[in-house]
């Protein structure tokens, strides 16, 4: 009997934590974000991880400088670093995630000035994976709708 219980607490975690790995909210934008090496030249992109592996010490650098190498470094030990991510907006947080190539395609189109100029905004429902500290990947997009809304952005 008392394994049943177990057994059923474990099915109960494991359903409710697939739940939890889904988020549907509105693609949010900000003006600048460099936080991945997407959007980089090949050539900035190997400057980035050189630079990434080669500063002299820790020491010289300022408190944002080496949280900002760490936060590169661990997109890189992710696997992270060269993909391309979106911003989704739910309540009042924006969440960045991190995106397969092959789902940045499905929603690369969408621009801040056109979806504004239509008073339109776009809902995103996806599964993901949370990585390390607040870092997160996808490579499922489940919905995509755009509806009439005003498209939520960093001012």
């Amino acid at each position: 009997m008392k394994n049943y219980i177990y057994l059923f607490v474990a099915f109960f975690l494991l359903s409710f934590s697939s739940e939890s790995n889904k988020i549907k909210g509105d693609l949010y934008f900000k003006r600048v974000d460099i936080s991945s090496s997407e959007g980089m030249t090949k050539e900035q992109a190997e400057i980035l991880k050189y630079n990434l592996h080669n500063y002299k010490t820790k020491d010289s650098l300022s408190i944002s400088d080496l949280e900002l190498v760490n936060y590169f470094k661990l997109l890189e030990k992710n696997n992270l670093l060269e993909l391309p991510f979106i911003y989704l907006k739910k309540e009042d947080k924006a969440q960045k995630i991190f995106l397969s190539k092959k789902e940045y395609e499905k929603v690369k189109s969408f621009t801040l000035s056109d979806l504004n100029a239509r008073g339109k905004k776009v809902i995103i429902e996806l599964k993901y994976e949370a990585k390390e500290n607040d870092i997160y990947y996808s490579n499922n997009i489940i919905s995509i709708q755009e509806t009439d809304g005003e498209t939520p952005s960093h001012k």
